[in-house]
């Protein structure tokens, strides 16, 4: 989902140490929403301790951790997306003034055992590339 409202967030909100990987590169997803505060946190925090088994890494993600367990909001604002080569994720306070913190993820394509792995972590059986 890409219009024009959250592009227009996008340029508003993009933090300038980030911004030339992510405007540099066509930006085909890009989503707006709101979430409760603790469910994006414990969401981040098991994506940190996944990325330690998988090599991932997670710019901004313990700086993320620690911006939005010391905010008193109780909802976040997040404005996620992805171009050819990265994920990112904007956090933007729940009045909308700024961006408090974000994550930026190197994609990468996942190999045959990486997705054999993760089918077996989420429980799936009878894939087809068993």
């Amino acid at each position: 989902m890409k219009n024009d409202i959250n592009i227009a967030l996008l340029e508003k909100f993009i933090p300038d140490e980030i911004k030339n990987e992510i405007i540099s590169y066509e930006v085909f997803f890009l989503k707006y929403y709101k979430r409760d505060k603790e469910g994006e946190l414990r969401e981040l925090r098991i994506h940190m301790e996944n990325s330690q088994e998988t090599g991932l890494i997670i710019e901004g993600g313990n700086n993320s951790i620690n911006v939005l367990s010391s905010l008193n909001d109780n909802v976040i604002n997040i404005l996620a997306g992805k171009n050819k080569y990265y994920f990112f994720k904007l956090y933007i306070d729940e009045h909308e003034n700024q961006t408090v913190c974000y994550i930026k993820i190197r994609r990468r394509a996942r190999t045959h055992e990486d997705i054999v792995n993760l089918a077996r972590k989420l429980g799936i059986k009878g894939m087809p590339y068993e």
